[in-house]
């Protein structure tokens, strides 16, 4: 006899589900919706960054702010993992470290404008 298994989703359908309550601005939902993509597919830079960014929104700071640094770690060279996490540590009222970590995005993308915005609205 065989069984019919149901097979496990897809990335791009599970994208697709955070996505749309990300789009919705459904922000818990599109967190648990990237936590539940990201436990199949943990090395996905851009999923940790959309789930630090709907963590964000909805007020898990410090949550958002670990969800960030797994995307650095996972790509220490991406400059937008750190222009992400500036944003949480400024949201936190931790203006030294947000302006290191912007500086850190500029050494790694000169042309980050954004990290150069942020940086002169910080007095840096």
């Amino acid at each position: 006899m065989i069984f019919p298994f149901k097979s496990a989703p897809r990335l791009r359908d599970l994208a697709r589900n955070a996505d749309t309550a990300r789009d919705a601005k459904q922000w818990p939902e599109a967190a648990l919706a990237y936590r539940n993509l990201l436990t199949r597919y943990p090395d996905r830079v851009d999923m940790w960054i959309q789930y630090g960014h709907a963590l964000k929104e909805s007020g898990y700071l410090v949550d958002a702010e670990l969800a960030y640094r797994q995307a650095i770690q996972r790509s220490p060279t991406q400059a937008e993992g750190y222009i992400q996490l500036g944003h949480a540590l400024k949201l936190q009222n931790r203006r030294e470290e947000a302006a290191t970590v912007y500086r850190e995005a500029l050494r790694h993308d000169p042309g980050a404008t954004v990290a150069t915005v942020e940086l002169a609205a910080l007095g840096f």
